[in-house]
């Protein structure tokens, strides 16, 4: 699913440049959870953005269900992003004057594609929020917030979940249950995900764990 290979990304320039990504390699099977762990400025959130065509390498290779992304324009990156990846964020980034059915939606309709309804209740209702559709987000507790945000990332079945410290604004019972529900996600819809997180609890519940240091991935 996921084949990244020598991938640098480095900010600013000369005495000041910071080397963000130092040759990151690595593979992720489809189907499979994988964790990244790493401390603070390790380079977790950059990788993620660049996988995630928000940000872009300086050098190397990222091919996700067999695309080359590096070579996209940024037309054909913003039409890869919107179809085959979902975004999962610690601050859930959901629109307070939209209802909760509606910001699940917005991914399938910034694309004007057909809604399948079926996906859409078995999907709401597995993440146990069909009651909640007709409300607002800020009448939602954090976990359920979190809940929409990850229907949000798989309504439109994209080929991979980014979720960057997706637990991070969650209390500990919370951030397992949403690890949890991933984890449910990932087995019935055969969903591939990358996970950035700092919890080691969390971590373990994926399949594999990748370490990052100074911009490094020790698989």
């Amino acid at each position: 699913m996921i084949k990244v290979k020598d991938l640098c990304k480095q900010y600013g320039e000369g005495d000041s440049a910071v080397q963000v990504l130092n040759k990151v390699s690595f593979q992720v099977r489809k189907g499979e959870c994988v964790a990244i762990l790493g401390k603070s400025g390790s380079g977790k959130s950059t990788l993620l953005n660049v996988l995630g065509t928000l940000d872009k390498a300086d050098s190397g290779e990222i091919y996700i269900g067999g695309e080359n992304i590096i070579a996209y324009n940024k037309i054909k990156q913003a039409e890869f992003r919107r179809r085959k990846i979902g975004f999962i964020y610690q601050s859930y980034q959901l629109i307070s004057i939209l209802t909760v059915k509606d910001n699940i939606l917005i991914p399938v309709q910034l694309d004007s594609s057909s809604i399948d309804w079926e996906y859409f209740h078995v999907l709401t209702k597995r993440l146990g929020i069909e009651q909640l559709l007709n409300r607002m987000p800020d009448q939602l507790s954090g976990g359920q917030r979190q809940r929409v945000a990850i229907a949000r990332a798989m309504i439109s079945k994209p080929l991979l979940i980014l979720a960057d410290e997706p637990t991070g604004n969650l209390d500990k019972e919370n951030s397992l249950e949403v690890m949890d529900l991933l984890k449910e996600c990932q087995e019935a819809f055969s969903q591939t995900i990358l996970l950035v997180t700092h919890d080691l609890d969390l971590a373990k519940r994926a399949d594999r764990v990748l370490v990052m240091k100074d911009g490094r991935v020790d698989i």
